[in-house]
């Protein structure tokens, strides 16, 4: 880099130093202006300091969020505020939860969906899958959270058995499925709502989830525009319980269903007659 002598000749003030050009640059304006506010300008304007920016990390932990909704909300205020996002991605959220080493939880769609049900975010009008803060999320935040929304029912949780624990896998959620099966044959060829659960549970394990409890087994027929009560399930497939085609167990205190080998070949048998055993 270059170096330039500067010298400074006055009444008091003698003063010769070498300086680099862009050093040189910045105060050659004011040497050559004929203003003398120029100069004046140059001696008494303060410093420019550069801000220092706040983390994510630094964000949460200022304001304490305790419940995954309310870290989310929280997230959303730090796009917004300090990364300048107007509206943010589900995607972007959890980018930045993981930037402030908080683990994206496998019911993270199930909070979202909480945090949007509770009025802290909102869909954006003007962009598909776009979300942004609402005045409610924001007075949340700045209240730190100690008020209940009043547009969330709550449920008192019974503790006397695992059916109140019950709650969807966001694999379930994003499962697509088709009523047509290579191996088990057409879901509504099935008379009986019985057969038509054992369908869904070997369905299932062909993708990898071995057991379903009942919220999920109901949500699979939902979604095939089947109405399957997870209250009626337990009566529903008693036959299949007493023929070993179906076990029930317990996993992470959850009362699930496992689909047996007896089961599979039932399915298969009802293929070949055409959906009636």
């Amino acid at each position: 880099m270059k170096e330039f002598k500067v010298t400074i000749i006055g009444e008091g003030i003698n003063i010769t130093q070498n300086i680099d050009e862009v050093r040189l640059a910045k105060i050659l304006p004011v040497i050559i202006s004929s203003k003398a506010s120029l100069i004046e300008d140059a001696f008494t304007a303060p410093a420019t300091q550069i801000p220092t920016p706040q983390s994510v990390r630094e964000f949460l932990n200022e304001k304490n969020p305790k419940t995954n909704p309310q870290k989310i909300t929280t997230i959303c205020m730090y796009l917004r505020d300090k990364l300048d996002h107007k509206n943010f991605s589900v995607d972007d959220v959890k980018q930045q939860l993981e930037n402030a080493q908080e683990a994206v939880t496998q019911n993270f769609s199930r909070d979202f969906k909480v945090t949007l049900r509770t009025g802290w975010i909102a869909e954006s009008h003007t962009e598909n899958g776009k979300y942004f803060l609402t005045l409610s999320g924001e007075k949340a935040i700045q209240d730190g959270f100690s008020g209940r929304p009043r547009n969330i029912k709550t449920k008192s949780i019974k503790k006397s058995g695992p059916s109140s624990l019950l709650t969807v896998r966001e694999g379930i959620e994003n499962l697509v499925i088709n009523s047509i099966s290579e191996k088990y044959g057409g879901y509504w060829k099935l008379v009986k709502k019985a057969d038509r659960v054992l369908w869904l549970l070997a369905l299932a394990k062909d993708n990898g989830f071995s057991s379903l409890n009942h919220k999920e087994i109901s949500l699979l027929a939902k979604k095939l525009s089947d109405d399957i009560s997870s209250k009626n399930i337990t009566a529903i497939i008693e036959t299949h319980k007493k023929e070993s085609r179906i076990s029930p167990s317990i996993e992470n205190s959850v009362k699930v269903l496992n689909i047996l080998q007896p089961g599979i070949d039932y399915l298969e048998n009802l293929k070949d007659s055409g959906g009636v055993a």
